[in-house]
């Protein structure tokens, strides 16, 4: 979550296009409203607000990428590292492997 990003303040996509206002703003991301008779909504998560500049949040998003998608391409800005595992597969101690018998309830059934 970014403090700097407030309710009220504009919001603008990779491109500099105008998406809205932020209406609201939640642990895993924003809200964005943009129309007052029939408004359209946006939700941004937290990973793709690129930034804030002054009462201007810059949001990870842009008309090229729909295109992308329509292609059935994954545009280059939506890519992320694939994080690092120590090469090991085995659960950790004290809990039950993937596929395992799921231990029983204690309570009344």
């Amino acid at each position: 979550m970014d403090d700097r990003v407030q309710v009220g303040m504009e919001v603008r996509d990779a491109d500099g296009k105008r998406l809205g206002k932020v209406s609201r703003c939640d642990a895993w991301g924003i809200e964005v409203t943009r129309g007052f008779w029939s408004p359209s909504e946006w939700v941004l998560r937290w990973d793709e607000v690129l930034g804030v500049e002054g009462r201007v949040v810059k949001a990870d998003r842009s008309d090229e990428d729909i295109f992308v998608l329509a292609a059935g391409g994954l545009p280059s800005r939506w890519r992320r590292g694939t994080p690092e595992v120590d090469g090991s597969l085995e659960p950790a101690s004290g809990t039950a492997p993937a596929g395992g018998p799921v231990p029983a309830s204690r309570g009344p059934a």
